[in-house]
């Protein structure tokens, strides 16, 4: 580089010297020798040493200062709420858990009142001929000439009819025995409720025979039940003590 600098302040006293009347006074020869050594300099730059190794690392350094973007800015306000999202799909059924542990024992509960007593209401009766009744009339009611049972005499035994007191679904049965004296003889009995036919049933025959029926009535107050011979050629009845002639009913539930 010193050789350089001496080549420059050459050139440039030649330049001063050239704008005068006087000519350069650089020696020719000297201006060679410079430009040589300036080549071998220049050669001797251009050839890239090999890499040295490397120096002990430095002590940390302070810390700088915030980045580009500067320093944290304080936190924003909440946002509003997005918009509801889509129903989501029904997932897989769980698996079922262990059984849980049995627990405590709840306390006694409080003494309860006592129940209105309900009020039973009762309608029952069976009546029987204890004699043979003979022929009897066709038109009229059976008239039973004994009484088992009537309870609440709702049983009338001069007029053979039920009387309906109490509202509700009864049952009425009856059986009837047909005399055995001579051939041709019948007997049939109907159970009736205000004079319509319910139900029936007949016997014949040279030979004792006996027939029998049942029917469940609903009944309001005041509706009669009764049986009666099927027809005046259906009336021949038979009994003793043994009781072959009978009828009965009761309340099944009230109204």
């Amino acid at each position: 580089m010193l050789y350089v600098t001496i080549l420059i302040e050459l050139s440039l006293i030649c330049a001063i010297q050239s704008t005068g009347t006087q000519e350069c006074i650089c020696p020719p020869q000297e201006i060679q020798e410079v430009t040589g050594e300036k080549r071998e300099a220049e050669q001797l730059t251009s050839l890239k040493g090999d890499a040295g190794i490397d120096g002990p690392k430095g002590e940390k350094g302070d810390t700088g200062h915030h980045g580009k973007y500067g320093p944290v800015g304080l936190t924003g306000n909440k946002g509003l709420p997005g918009n509801k999202g889509h129903h989501g799909e029904k997932g897989a059924m769980g698996l079922t858990g262990d059984k849980g542990l049995k627990g405590d024992l709840g306390r006694k509960g409080d003494k309860g009142e006592h129940a209105a007593p309900i009020i039973q209401k009762k309608s029952a009766f069976s009546v029987v001929y204890k004699t043979t009744p003979g022929k009897l009339s066709a038109s009229d009611p059976m008239k039973y000439n004994h009484v088992i049972t009537n309870i609440g005499n709702h049983y009338d035994k001069k007029t053979g009819k039920f009387v309906c007191q109490y509202p509700g679904t009864y049952i009425f049965h009856y059986t009837s025995q047909k005399k055995a004296v001579k051939s041709g003889n019948y007997m049939g009995t109907i159970i009736k409720k205000n004079g319509d036919t319910m139900v029936s049933s007949y016997g014949n025959g040279i030979y004792s025979s006996s027939a029998s029926n049942l029917v469940v009535l609903s009944l309001g107050t005041g509706d009669e039940v009764w049986t009666q011979p099927l027809s005046s050629a259906y009336n021949e009845y038979y009994s003793s003590s043994n009781h072959y002639c009978t009828f009965s009913g009761y309340l099944l539930y009230s109204a």
